[in-house]
């Protein structure tokens, strides 16, 4: 992928135009920007940064209404490594990802991992 400019608005438009793309069903078109996306993203400000944490969570969206629990599953991983390490530790994207970790992980019947990810998603809360 041609990372073009290297400027956060660049990620943010490419980012807004893949999810006109994913409502429209233009799956492939989508991908493809969301990937520019995060390219642009990550020559512009760095792989350890809230935004990127962002791009990687809508990333993990499409790739779960895809049900592509394994590419969702990285994209999810990768942008909660980034936000436990950039974000107040009770911050509300970190509530999020999680939850969406132990949905995953429930829809595959990996009951373990996913009631750690619900358990982690509480104990976020009650920090609180």
């Amino acid at each position: 992928i041609n990372c073009g400019h290297s400027h956060r608005d660049v990620a943010v438009v490419l980012s807004g135009i893949a999810q006109i793309h994913q409502e429209k069903r233009e799956y492939e078109k989508a991908l493809e920007l969301y990937e520019a996306s995060l390219c642009a993203g990550r020559a512009a400000l760095g792989e350890d940064h809230s935004e990127i944490a962002m791009l990687l969570n809508r990333m993990g969206n499409f790739h779960f209404e895809q049900e592509r629990l394994d590419d969702a599953l990285r994209c999810y991983t990768r942008g909660l490594r980034i936000e436990r390490k950039v974000l107040p530790p009770d911050h509300p994207n970190i509530v999020v990802t999680l939850s969406n970790l132990g949905e995953i992980h429930r829809q595959r019947s990996e009951w373990d991992e996913a009631a750690k990810m619900y358990g982690d998603c509480l104990d976020t809360l009650r920090e609180k």
